[in-house]
Formats: structure tokens, sequence, C-alpha cells
């Protein structure tokens, strides 16, 4: 099993300590998949290539779309057998893929939603809008099946995550499994709430 842990990115100074808490925790195979917002002028693309698991590409353009594009196009080109997501203000906490490797060596072919600590509230165990984010959902990367992050009502962009943890869920028949170990940690986002 190989995890493909995607990251959308404008540039924030928070990048590098969502670098580090991933790179010691990644198993032989896993990837880091860092996806520009339109062309970066503050990111090395070269200095991020240079480290083994880790791949930066970016879009064309700049979308502004909370990271649904740059998500979009990082799980076409993942190369792992299941796909998840931070974002370049998150990191992941210790244990974060040992955990993810677990669950799905047990079940492959299902999505897992994992718990997150926002702000202080540890979030888990249900795809109820609101009460679970992008950060928490990981996905086997089955491409007929495999819902867009960027197809979302307009004016819906804010609950975009949770639009696309719902039809995960609705695509694999409701037979998501949940657990309970945090595999996210979003630092004081939106003054604690989750929209």
């Amino acid at each position: 099993m190989r995890l493909s842990l995607i990251c959308p990115t404008i540039g924030r100074s928070t990048l590098g300590r969502m670098i580090e808490s991933v790179l010691l925790q990644m198993h032989p195979g896993d990837e880091l998949l860092i996806v520009g917002d339109g062309p970066q002028s503050n990111i090395n693309p070269s200095e991020l290539n240079d480290w083994p698991g880790v791949r930066y590409v970016e879009t064309d353009v700049k979308f502004g779309d909370f990271g649904c594009t740059p998500c979009d196009l990082g799980i076409n080109i993942a190369t792992g057998d299941a796909v998840f997501f931070i974002g370049d203000d998150d990191e992941c906490p210790p244990g974060a893929f040992d955990a993810i490797h677990k669950g799905f060596e047990a079940n492959p072919t299902v999505p897992h939603v994992f718990s997150m600590m926002h702000t202080g509230v540890k979030l888990g165990g249900t795809v109820q809008c609101c009460a679970v984010s992008g950060q928490q959902i990981v996905v086997p990367r089955d491409m007929t099946k495999m819902p867009r992050m960027a197809e979302c009502p307009m004016g819906s962009l804010h609950i975009s995550d949770w639009i696309f943890i719902d039809k995960v869920h609705r695509a694999w028949n409701g037979q998501t499994i949940f657990h309970d170990e945090i595999i996210a940690i979003l630092h004081n986002q939106n003054n604690g709430r989750m929209m």
C-alpha cells in the first residue's frame, strides 16, 4: 500500500512546517504532492523536488477555489494506491501515516475517515457538514469512482471538502470506515469555526 498526500498551496510561510511533519513518517513508496494554485513566486520547485518522495507541480493559472482544482490535479497525477489531503498551513501529527497504513491494510478498497484536531477540538466519526474536513478522508485511488473536488455548486466552495467527502461516501455505497486516530492538525483557522 502506497499513500499519496496532496497539499494544495498558495505559498504560505507555514508550508515548511507541514513538510517537516510529513517527511519523517512517510513509508517507502509514499509520496507528498505539493500543488501550487498557479505559479508561486516564493517557492523553489527544484528545492522541493530534491527531497525524496516529494513532488512539486503547479496549475498554469491561479484558480482561487480553496485548493479544489490543485487537489484534482494531485489526484490525477498521484501514484499511490490511496490519496489524502493536507493544507499548507496544517500538519500531520506523529503516527498519522502508520494509522492510515494500518487501516488500509485491513480494508484497502473503501474510504477511511480519521479524526483531526481543529483549534483544540477533536473531530471524527461523521460525514456531517461542518463536522468533517477534507484533511480527514483517505480515498482509494479508484478513478472510476473518484469525484472531482472542483465540481461543486456555485457559492459552495466554503464547504467543497464536505461535498467531496459526501460524494466519496456515496460513490463507495456508504462503506466508509471511521477511525479514532488523528491524522491532521489545523491551527486556529476561521476563529475556531469549521466554516
